[in-house]
């Protein structure tokens, strides 16, 4: 599943002059760099001066197995997502190794139907948009909601690498309204069978790190970038998830934001419609909609 967490860093380190090994062992996203990316790194610079002294959480992991049908690869779930589960924006080019965004956390109500439980989930992610790409790295936040005990809500923080399931954050506190930063990162060119994952609750002051192997016969491809609300049927009203700052980075450290992206809408099968609008160059709004137009 996921490696051992890292340790948090002592005192009198310095995240701007550590190498990339270090930032790693301390659980610190990368450095970007100074010249090629100087924005980038301001923000990055002012990001991990404010983790100095922030508490690191180790969680426990949870496998969400919701799916009562075998998650191979031969599903193809790739093109189901494209064309039904997701809303949101994507770059679809080669080869990205990084993405991240910031969110507020939203509080779920029930969707459409009568139904149990109905799910939603915001992240950032690498892989999964074109037709031949049948991986996702992904990370991000959970909001469900739950019909029993006269309804209530539930948010967490996860992580996937599909086909292997959704792997969920006990322990690390995710709650409507908390603002978050995301990154997902491979480990392109050098090896496409290691991915990461990187949360810090900016409301809470807590983050943690983490990295992992991906399922076996899979690879990143870094062939495309998203930032993305999923529906997984039936859809939990999640009402409104604005993706900050949206950035990406592909292997030759070049960074990207919106500008070259495109928007998804997602139709899930019950009806619910949920649109995305990229606002500016870094932000991408996308709303649950409800039922579809006649």
């Amino acid at each position: 599943m996921a490696s051992a967490s890292p340790s948090p860093s002592p005192p009198d380190f310095d995240p701007v002059a550590a190498t990339p090994e270090q930032l790693a062992q301390y659980g610190l996203p990368p450095r970007p760099s100074m010249d090629e990316a100087p924005q980038d790194f301001a923000r990055w610079e002012k990001m991990v001066t404010e983790l100095k002294g922030m508490e690191l959480v180790h969680p426990s992991f949870k496998i969400i197995q919701r799916d009562v049908t075998s998650r191979t690869r031969d599903r193809y779930e790739a093109q189901k997502w494209k064309k039904t589960n997701w809303a949101g924006a994507v770059i679809s080019d080669f080869v990205f190794n990084l993405v991240e965004s910031d969110w507020t956390v939203p509080r779920p109500e029930f969707g459409r139907g009568d139904h149990i439980a109905w799910y939603s989930a915001a992240y950032v992610g690498l892989d999964g948009y074109r037709m031949d790409s049948d991986d996702v790295l992904a990370g991000g936040t959970g909001h469900d909601y739950y019909k029993a005990k006269n309804g209530f809500y539930k948010t967490y923080a996860w992580f996937e690498w599909y086909p292997a399931y959704l792997v969920e954050l006990e322990g690390f506190p995710v709650r409507p309204c908390d603002r978050v930063f995301c990154e997902v990162l491979g480990d392109l060119p050098r090896d496409d069978k290691k991915g990461a994952f990187f949360i810090y609750n900016y409301t809470t002051r807590k983050y943690t790190s983490l990295s992992f192997c991906a399922p076996p016969g899979v690879s990143l491809r870094g062939d495309s970038a998203e930032w993305i609300v999923e529906g997984e049927e039936p859809e939990a009203n999640f009402h409104v998830v604005e993706f900050d700052r949206c950035r990406a980075q592909k292997t030759n450290r070049r960074w990207y934001n919106l500008s070259s992206a495109a928007t998804v809408t997602s139709t899930c099968q019950d009806g619910t419609v949920c649109t995305a609008t990229i606002q500016d160059d870094e932000t991408v709004i996308v709303r649950y909609g409800g039922a579809r137009d006649k």
